[in-house]
């Protein structure tokens, strides 16, 4: 019985989502936060994640 990462739910699986729909609001949270993250950064990192 598995937990899902997103929102908590159990299930049945060996996966960390309880569905697509769970895995793809996860990633997209991820992309903002890192988005929020270098959003002022003038560093090389601000160069590096333009192409994301």
């Amino acid at each position: 019985m598995g937990k899902c990462h997103r929102c908590g739910k159990s299930f049945n699986g060996d996966e960390k989502f309880c569905h697509d729909k769970c895995r793809d609001e996860h990633i997209l949270d991820i992309e903002k936060r890192i988005e929020e993250a270098v959003k002022n950064d003038s560093s090389h990192t601000r160069k590096i994640s333009r192409g994301f």
